[in-house]
């Protein structure tokens, strides 16, 4: 048989072409565009839910009146659309879909059971659908169509062009609001959050936010004539949320009204967050104003990580379903890469290409990757979350969460390498292909050496013998040297001027000078004389001594070997400096000394043996200068080098609040010492630097599992 006949016959069409299967009356068949491409939806009126049909389907569905069979409208679809009719494969698909979906009457002889039998458990699998996601389970609990369709009216006239100009407005003035107490509402934000009595609040105030959330959706699709017809509560994260059935924006033709509807839940959300930041604000601390703090938390937060974000299954994703022309994105992304595995690493012909335009390919795969890893992403985030409060919970949601993710479509995988009939002739091949990437991933996972490194954080450091200070206040009058150029020891770099300690030396000479010819004078004339002479000599000698040490801190010298490091010499000159300024550095012969500090998690690996250090400059990013490891700390400590480490001043190390005005660190780390080479005479003293840790090399598996045991003990202070 050709590849054409298999694909457009199928081995199971003799159980169904002998039946003859009616839409039932409550069905509709609204007429959709999607890029260009014509297809139709099938829409329950009763229960909103709805099934896509091609043109090619759709020719065969609307000729389902009860009186003709499946092999009569199949064959009526080739006369009419020639090539580009529907497969069998496909007429049993849709026909399976929708007798589960009770969209069509069959009566259905003995032959048929097996192909219906999917249809008959739609209903168990969307019951077990609502449990299946951890982090979302679903409770249907009532109609709410009627309800809405009494209280639209109140709401009609804020959905219209100029309610929306009015909602710009608003809003608008909220982010300046927000903008101008930015400061005030963040300070403390994690310790605020999470305190107690803040997360009872925030517990009572997400199910509220929620509901007028969903209400939105709602009188958004009752503003266009469509039904609501599933109102319940989801548990995100174990807080009661309640949730509509939007499916009834399906019925809509025009691609911006279904997008509204996806988007109203974020639309009425942020009103209420301007609300609530005015109170916030005029409202003295109380009860009022932590519920106001709250709800401008959940209608930010949660939209923009949940709602919002079109890689999770929420509003978003709805909006840029529709914007795109793209419907059933997430599913047809899944489908889309497994037809790859199937057609291009399994060989399977007769699989289908859920791809309608040739420039959805790449959207499709990327959507499908992005989804997916940042699914992981939230869950990881949110089970940590979960655990660091409820251990025993946290675990028993990890165990769920990573059954779902891995194994369930591990399982799935498996029933389809043994079973799938796509495989027929290719099952050898697929399971030889597979059982290879197992092995190869196997191999790449735990055996194959990966390069181990770490990055950690530090300051361009330089030992106090090199730093270069003024030695009295005063104008600097002279500079000796230019950046760059090397010194020995004693050299002069600049001359500090003070004319009041250069009088007091040369009033000190004269006077000693003077004693001591008086002192001469009276030896040989008066030798009692000469000695109350020669104790004012001695003391106009000290203070001679006294104001010559005085001249010689008007002198920048070097206290050590190297190259001088300094700003721009020529400005020097005529610039005023107090004592103890800094006024440049001395680089060593063997370069500049990097402080790190490197974590108490990390330093196990440290001290293993570092092959290679590399160091980049915060300030030049672009250039990698090579260290030498010259002293790993004895011990942990807290207290920072240098507050460039702290996130004050841009780093990754929190201070500890109870120890203000301190650069003692809220965690331990160990300080190491790096020689760098080649770093120039420009390079700014203090200033942060990223150090790359090059530890040798060990299996992925095994570098993944000490990370993820940090984490966990990090985390969980377990």
């Amino acid at each position: 048989m050709s590849e054409t006949n298999e694909k457009l016959f199928s081995s199971q069409w003799y159980r169904v072409a002998a039946l003859k299967p009616r839409l039932r009356p409550h069905i509709n068949i609204e007429r959709q565009s999607f890029g260009g491409l014509t297809w139709y939806v099938a829409i329950d009126s009763t229960t909103g839910r709805s099934h896509r049909l091609s043109p090619a389907v759709h020719h065969v569905v609307t000729g389902m009146n009860g009186d003709r069979t499946m092999e009569t409208l199949w064959l009526r679809a080739h006369e009419r659309l020639g090539d580009d009719a529907p497969s069998q494969d496909d007429c049993i698909q849709i026909l399976g879909q929708m007798h589960g979906a009770d969209m069509v009457i069959c009566h259905t002889p003995p032959d048929f059971r097996e192909v219906v039998s999917r249809g008959r458990t739609q209903r168990r699998k969307q019951a077990i659908a609502r449990f299946k996601n951890p982090l979302g389970v679903r409770i249907p609990l009532l109609d709410p169509d009627r309800f809405l369709e009494k209280t639209v009216s109140y709401i009609s006239p804020l959905l219209t062009p100029f309610g929306f100009v009015l909602w710009l407005l608003f809003v608008g003035y909220g982010i300046i609001l927000a903008g101008m107490h930015y400061t005030a509402f963040t300070a403390d934000f994690a310790d605020r959050v999470l305190a107690a009595d803040n997360l009872f609040v925030l517990w009572l105030t997400f199910p509220v936010v929620k509901a007028l959330h969903e209400l939105g959706h709602g009188y958004a699709i009752k503003r266009w004539g469509g039904e609501v017809h599933e109102m319940g509560i989801m548990f995100l994260v174990f807080i009661p949320v309640p949730y509509v059935d939007a499916a009834g924006a399906n019925s809509f033709r025009e691609k911006w009204k279904r997008a509204f509807v996806g988007a109203a839940g974020i639309m009425t959300e942020l009103p209420i967050a301007v609300i609530a930041l005015m109170v916030w604000i005029e409202a003295e601390p109380g009860i009022v104003r932590a519920i106001a703090y709250n709800t401008v938390l959940i209608t930010g937060v949660s939209t923009i990580l949940f709602n919002a974000n079109p890689l999770l299954r929420y509003d978003g994703y709805y909006v840029l379903a529709d914007v795109a022309e793209m419907p059933n994105l997430g599913t047809r992304a899944n489908k889309y890469v497994f037809y790859l595995i199937q057609r291009y690493l399994f060989g399977a012909k007769n699989t289908v290409n859920p791809v309608d335009r040739p420039d959805e390919r790449w959207k499709l795969f990327a959507y499908a990757v992005c989804a997916f890893l940042y699914r992981m992403l939230i869950w990881v985030g949110i089970i940590l979350l979960v655990a660091s409060k409820f251990f025993f919970i946290g675990i028993l949601l990890s165990i769920w969460a990573i059954w779902l993710m891995m194994g369930w479509p591990i399982v799935k995988g498996l029933k389809y390498l043994a079973k799938s009939p796509s495989l027929d002739g290719r099952r050898e091949k697929a399971l030889a292909i597979t059982g290879g990437v197992v092995a190869g991933v196997a191999l790449w996972l735990f055996v194959i050496p990966a390069p181990l490194a770490t990055i950690v954080e530090g300051v361009v450091w330089t030992p106090e013998r090199a730093e270069l200070r003024a030695g009295r206040s005063g104008v600097i009058e002279t500079v000796s040297i230019e950046p760059g150029e090397r010194v020995t020891i004693g050299d002069d770099i600049a001359t500090i001027e003070d004319p009041i300690i250069l009088a007091e030396a040369k009033v000190a000479r004269l006077q000693f000078q003077e004693a001591q010819l008086k002192f001469r004078a009276a030896v040989s004339e008066d030798p009692h004389l000469a000695e109350l002479l020669k104790s004012e000599w001695e003391a106009s000698a000290r203070r001679l001594e006294y104001a010559e040490s005085k001249v010689e801190t008007l002198e920048v010298t070097a206290s050590t070997a190297g190259a001088v490091i300094a700003s721009n010499t020529d400005d020097m000159p005529g610039k005023y400096v107090e004592r103890g300024d800094l006024v440049g550095f001395i680089k060593g012969e063997d370069g500049l000394v990097i402080r790190a500090a490197v974590p108490e998690n990390e330093i196990a690996l440290v001290r293993r043996g570092i092959n290679r250090a590399k160091v980049r400059l915060a300030s030049d990013p672009d250039r990698t200068y090579r260290a030498i490891v010259k002293r790993v700390g004895p011990a942990s400590t807290r207290e920072l080098p240098n507050m460039a480490l702290s996130k004050e001043g841009g780093g990754r190390y929190s201070l500890d609040p109870a120890a203000q005005g301190s650069g003692r660190a809220l965690e331990s780390f160990f300080d190491i010492e790096l020689i760098a080479e080649e770093i120039d005479h420009q390079t700014r003293i203090g200033g942060r630097a990223y150090i790359k840790l090059e530890l040798g090399a060990e299996p992925l598996a095994s570098q993944i599992y000490r990370r993820a045991r940090q984490v966990f003990l990090e985390r969980l202070n377990v």
